[in-house]
């Protein structure tokens, strides 16, 4: 009988009690409140937690808020710089599009590489001259796309070590 009567009054309380804490950490779920049971110290514990809980509520509930203006305040300013990004690219687009037209209308053929001779721009002159289409020598050592300048590697790789423009 007093086991009976302890379980009752002390165990499932705490019981009550253990389990309720991780449901409302786990769920996040801060409306969730113990019973309050005996008027004894195990009903004050109750009571103290539902205090705690109803206290931390609004609090929990006003950061949410927070973080919820904050991402979209983010959300708006990511927006915008995707668009003037979207922008500065179509404009880099539309130039680097007239730059071509420009390059390919040239009446000497035009050749860029990088530091290691490969080719980075070829216009319709180079093309004409050396029977190699645009997208065959884009990205090729010079010498596989243009085998007459073969002869002039060394001034090549000088003129691509000092950033020079040079004239064959």
């Amino acid at each position: 009988v007093v086991a009976r009567q302890t379980k009752r009054q002390v165990t499932r309380p705490i019981r009550r009690l253990e389990e309720l804490s991780p449901q409302v950490t786990r769920e996040e779920n801060y409306a969730l409140r113990a019973r309050r049971g005996n008027n004894d110290e195990l009903g004050s514990l109750a009571e103290a937690f539902n205090t705690m809980l109803s206290r931390i509520q609004p609090r929990e509930q006003e950061l949410k808020r927070a973080r919820d203006k904050e991402t979209r305040h983010s959300n708006r300013k990511l927006e915008m710089e995707v668009q003037v990004r979207n922008k500065i690219e179509k404009k880099l687009t539309g130039f680097q599009n007239y730059l071509n037209s420009i390059i390919d209308s040239m009446p000497s053929a035009l050749i860029a590489l990088d530091e290691q001779l490969y080719v980075t721009q070829w216009n319709q002159e180079a093309s004409l001259l050396s029977g190699t289409r645009l997208h065959e020598a884009l990205n090729q050592p010079v010498f596989l796309a243009f085998p007459p300048l073969k002869p002039f590697l060394g001034l090549l790789r000088r003129t691509a070590e000092r950033h020079t423009v040079e004239k064959i």
